[in-house]
């Protein structure tokens, strides 16, 4: 399946268009986007994974104008698979705290657009239109494979050509799916359980997130920059953070919030183990995990003012705690260690 994806997305990424969109995008005028419908079902976060992937979001409903575009795109589907199609995914969900709907991109989300039928606690956390007669935005499992429309900005909408588009390009074509990725031998793994009936456990100060299977803490800074962070992780026996998932980089981003509760001293920015290797001309994290997974904030990465850039933070203050490149220098950034977690004697 991940094929068809990457298949699909050569066609978008690379064909010469001569209109506002590239090569089987259609154009939203009434927010100056590109919708790219992606036929092959998949489940929601493996959707955003794709279109994180080639720098754009799920997409967001800002307007009628948008939510009209959608009506087509899902009647067409509707006219060749007949009215059992099961919908498309768009970029809402509520999967920070499981009540309040949120867009991916970080755009401002109506919540009325949701059914006054939901309610807080059903399993039913991600988003998709599924009825062109009513165009409401219906709540799924998450789990559940359908297509789905990535958006990003037409050309028109772009002042200026990013500075970095050299140096992202080159790290995106060493991103590959999660499905086909495996580890590096340096790569940590989480604990192999050898009975299948484990608890696992995680040091004092130590959070783990079941769907990996690692402990993760925030550490307040005021005076490291990255390479002291990572150092400063490592005498954790951990690392800065690696994130694989749109589900670990909210979890961190929620772990990041918490550390800052009842205080006024939040950091705006939390350091990632991402760095850029000027020798490679990749992204990698300092754990030497697979680059699988990317949440770059729209524009980056920008190596703004040619300045070095070659260090990437979590931006707190986003809902979508989305990345931005930095100079690696920068201290007063939250620390984000990573490393497994151990099973319980």
């Amino acid at each position: 399946m991940i094929w068809l994806l990457f298949l699909s997305s050569l066609l978008w990424q690379h064909s010469e268009a001569l209109d506002e969109c590239p090569i089987g995008a259609v154009y939203s005028p009434s927010s100056m986007r590109c919708f790219q419908l992606v036929y092959t079902p998949t489940g929601f976060l493996e959707a955003v994974h794709y279109c994180r992937i080639f720098q754009s979001n799920l997409v967001s409903v800002l307007n009628k104008g948008d939510l009209d575009v959608l009506g087509d795109l899902l009647s067409e589907q509707i006219g060749l698979h007949g009215d059992t199609y099961p919908g498309l995914w768009i970029g809402g969900h509520n999967l920070m705290d499981f009540t309040e709907w949120k867009w991916t991109d970080g755009h401002s989300f109506n919540q009325s657009m949701v059914p006054a039928t939901w309610q807080t606690g059903q399993p039913y956390n991600c988003l998709a239109i599924q009825d062109r007669d009513n165009m409401e935005f219906i709540p799924n499992k998450c789990c559940n494979e359908k297509a789905f429309v990535c958006a990003h900005r037409s050309r028109a909408s772009q002042s200026s050509k990013n500075p970095y588009k050299k140096r992202l390009k080159e790290s995106l074509a060493t991103v590959t799916p999660l499905s086909t990725t495996s580890s590096s031998p340096s790569c940590p793994s989480p604990p192999l359980c050898p009975s299948g009936t484990c608890s696992y456990t995680c040091d004092p100060e130590w959070t783990r997130f079941p769907s990996t299977n690692f402990c993760y803490r925030a550490i307040d800074n005021h005076d490291n920059d990255w390479f002291q962070s990572e150092t400063l992780c490592q005498t954790y026996g951990a690392h800065l953070a690696s994130i694989s998932s749109l589900a670990e980089n909210l979890f961190l981003g929620k772990l990041a919030d918490a550390f800052y509760v009842g205080t006024s001293d939040k950091h705006e920015k939390a350091f990632t183990g991402l760095h850029y290797s000027n020798k490679t001309k990749t992204f990698q994290w300092s754990d030497g995990c697979p680059f699988s997974y990317a949440n770059w904030e729209e524009g980056e990465p920008n190596n703004y003012g040619n300045s070095n850039e070659d260090c990437v933070e979590m931006i707190l203050s986003l809902p979508g705690k989305e990345w931005n490149d930095v100079t690696c220098s920068y201290d007063t950034r939250t620390i984000l260690c990573k490393k497994p977690a151990k099973i319980q004697p």
